[in-house]
């Protein structure tokens, strides 16, 4: 597991596939996610709705928040300006972009580019 910080400022924790990560280092990644077995994501029907992502308090790598549909092949969700690839994991919801979608990350993990 490694820790970064994004561009708007806010740490997070994920897990790495095989990465040369240096501490101080600024590198782009790519994220995605798992969500739990048992999550069931939301459509959020308010248009003015916040993105966010906060950390669960259950552990370091897991995460709550409402992220915005900004792409739907692969489907990638913007939280506040940290995009993260759900491709296969949101089957549940008829989604388009601009949608806005409350869910709960199982798993948060990050890649180079």
């Amino acid at each position: 597991m490694f820790h970064f910080i994004s561009v708007n400022g806010d740490t997070y924790s994920c897990f790495s596939h095989p990465c040369d990560f240096m501490e101080g280092e600024k590198e782009e990644i790519e994220l995605s996610a798992l969500l739990f077995d048992d999550s069931q994501p939301q459509l959020v029907e308010d248009s003015n709705s916040k993105c966010f992502l906060i950390q669960s308090s259950e552990n370091n790598w897991s995460y709550e928040g409402v992220g915005k549909v900004i792409a739907l092949n692969p489907l990638i969700l913007d939280f506040n300006g940290l995009a993260i690839d759900l491709d296969g994991e949101i089957e549940n919801l008829k989604l388009d972009k601009g949608d806005f979608v409350k869910l709960t990350i199982g798993r948060l993990d990050g890649s180079q580019s």
